[in-house]
């Protein structure tokens, strides 16, 4: 059994006591890190995040490589305590003790005393950590300690599941606080504005809840002092027939502004919370919470590994979806909500459709087995039902299941723009193309202040080639083609558009680009039943392939 300590200098001790420490400073810090993680494991690219956060990704990864080498030499015979793979890295718990004994008093000694590395994730994870183990945790407090791991004794990895962190054992793993959303209401000038107010942020939180399980508090309600996340204040005022509504959100930490935007409103009679314009603004203060934790890179909770997640799935490159694999996973073992686990169905999805034949069929069945928990464990999440109506309509080529679930989609959430997105293309599958192209169209005007607008272009390609509407199709798959050069799908239909307006020129370009990207693609591959492109075969521009 090997032992490390947490208080005083790092020590990596063999059983009968011999030194195994690597020289290297960030290999300690490697080390460092995982025993004080949840499970003493974590993702490959959080290590990265954490000591090389300056550098590329493949820098970073090759710079951890040597690390783990570092690490496996020291160990000597005892390497078989390290663990990796491409994705994680882990201490086993079965040959490790940790000791959180202090030798000097409290006071004499702190956690991993001495251990400096030049990098400011490094020096937040460690200092916010240093403050915990101290009892000096700002906003939301360590995570409470039990008497099995209280100061002063040895412990093994085995007892820790004492430790209050759900749901999974750790040895003082202090990950930030989960971030909450405040709401702040401005004074209202009149009891139907201020219920528009309440109605309008019980949207936003709704939303904000499944697409990225993030909790809203009324502090005035819940008697809460806003300390952690984000303030969302909301304004309104009324000229005549129009509503002019204001949103700003603010760090509860430093009250700094990070985002605001108006819009105005017509009402005529009823508040106007069913307005298209009134719920675009819910998804783009949605889309601004997430997009500021995607980018607070000292943050290091359950949500903010979501949102990271998030960024890296809608990249829409095939490089980065691994990564925001292990980000999920690693968030939903911080806190297991469904909407991890209905996000790495969507994953997997997108995976298939990037067209990966000898993993289409894992991935296909790990995406269903996926998104039937998700659903059991969240029936009444809008993103959750969505996912479940996609992983319905490409595996299992089954519309009229689809649009049972994305119609419940709909309904839990109308603002919500994946339920209309799958909506749409269910109705699209079920030969109601311009009912599907309009709600794609919705779904695209909900989703406009997204970062990844060009995701529901390409819908509107789809449900357009649907409709017939060969030109409008060209143009949606041209954005898409503007922002991501090369996503495959919007080259898969710009081929056969071009070729159908005569464009043989842009279609050859088109095709040489795939081949590059594809190596073997021949243009009839296309009209195959096994080829990612069901909604072009069902449509006329199969002809021209």
């Amino acid at each position: 059994m090997l032992t490390i300590n947490l208080f005083g200098p790092l020590e990596l001790r063999g059983p009968d006591g011999q030194d195994l420490l690597p020289r290297g400073r960030k290999s300690q810090a490697v080390l460092a890190l995982l025993a004080a993680s949840p499970r003493h494991c974590r993702p490959r690219s959080w290590l990265q995040d954490k000591l090389w956060s300056d550098r590329a990704q493949d820098q970073g990864a090759g710079s951890l490589r040597q690390c783990l080498s570092e690490i496996r030499r020291a160990l000597g015979d005892f390497r078989d305590v390290l663990i990796s793979d491409n994705r994680f890295v882990t201490l086993d718990p079965a040959l490790l003790t940790i000791v959180t004994q202090r030798t000097g008093g409290v006071e004499a000694q702190e956690a991993f005393e001495g251990l400096d590395v030049r990098d400011p994730e490094f020096e937040h994870w460690i200092r916010e950590f240093r403050a915990a183990a101290a009892g000096d945790y700002p906003a939301g407090g360590a995570p409470e300690v039990t008497p099995d791991v209280s100061e002063g004794q040895v412990v093994d990895a085995e007892c820790l599941s004492n430790v209050a962190y759900p749901p999974k054992e750790v040895v003082l793993g202090l990950p930030d606080p989960d971030p909450v959303l405040y709401f702040e209401r401005a004074k209202a000038s009149s009891e139907l504005i201020e219920l528009f107010n309440e109605e309008f942020c019980s949207q936003i939180a709704i939303a904000l809840r499944d697409i990225g399980g993030i909790r809203a508090m009324d502090p005035v309600l819940n008697e809460a002092k806003p300390q952690n996340g984000f303030i969302l204040r909301c304004k309104t005022n009324t000229f005549d027939t129009t509503f002019l509504q204001r949103v700003e959100l603010y760090s509860a930490e430093d009250r700094k502004l990070i985002w605001n935007a108006s819009r105005n409103f017509k009402c005529t009679g009823s508040l106007p919370l069913e307005q298209l314009e009134t719920r675009e603004l819910c998804q783009h203060s949605v889309t601004s919470v997430l997009s500021w934790l995607s980018a607070e890179r000292r943050g290091d909770s359950s949500k903010h590994l979501l949102a990271r997640a998030l960024k890296l799935l809608f990249s829409l490159d095939p490089a980065n979806l691994d990564a925001a694999e292990d980000l999920l996973i690693a968030a939903y073992e911080m806190d297991p909500q469904a909407i991890c686990l209905a996000w790495r169905a969507f994953l997997k999805m997108t995976q298939v459709l990037e067209h990966r034949p000898t993993e289409a069929q894992r991935l296909c069945a790990e995406a269903s087995e996926l998104v039937d928990q998700a659903y059991r464990d969240d029936p009444n999440n809008a993103v959750v039902q969505a996912i479940a109506a996609q992983v319905r309509l490409l595996v299992d080529d089954d519309p009229k299941s689809a649009l049972f679930f994305a119609k419940r989609a709909v309904e839990l959430d109308g603002s919500n723009p994946f339920a209309w997105g799958y909506y749409a293309l269910s109705m699209a599958h079920l030969g109601k193309p311009e009912t599907a192209h309009l709600n794609a169209k919705r779904a695209r005007f909900l989703a406009k202040s997204s970062p990844y607008v060009y995701w529901w272009d390409m819908l509107c390609c789809l449900t357009a080639c649907s409709a017939e509407n060969l030109e409008e199709a060209t143009i949606f798959a041209e954005n898409v083609r503007a922002v991501k050069p090369t996503y495959r799908p919007a080259l898969r239909y710009l081929y056969p558009l071009y070729r159908s307006q005569n464009k043989l020129t842009s279609s050859q370009k088109v095709l040489s680009q795939m081949q590059v990207l594809e190596p073997g693609f021949q243009p009839t591959m296309l009209a195959g039943d096994s080829y990612p492109s069901a909604t072009l075969r069902k449509t006329r521009l199969v002809e021209h392939i």
